[in-house]
């Protein structure tokens, strides 16, 4: 399998870890898989920094943009 179609793979997978969140408690958890997600496949350049590809720093930021949409659902819920 190519790399991108694993990237590809993952995101799918992630968003749907990110929707099948049916409280906050899950949805951080959520948020980790999301991080582990861009340490995975990007490189580590050290303070904390990550280099990725524009695929890989375009499916984080959705990831993220997802995550967020989520988490205010949650806060108009409970």
């Amino acid at each position: 399998m190519k790399k991108n179609n694993k990237v590809l793979y993952s995101f799918k997978k992630a968003l749907k870890v990110i929707y099948s969140c049916e409280n906050e408690i899950q949805l951080a958890v959520a948020k980790k898989f999301c991080s582990n997600f861009l340490t995975f496949y990007s490189k580590y350049v050290g303070d904390n920094k990550y280099q990725a590809t524009a695929l890989v720093a375009k499916a984080y930021n959705r990831l993220i943009d997802r995550h967020n949409f989520m988490k205010k659902t949650f806060k108009k819920v409970g």
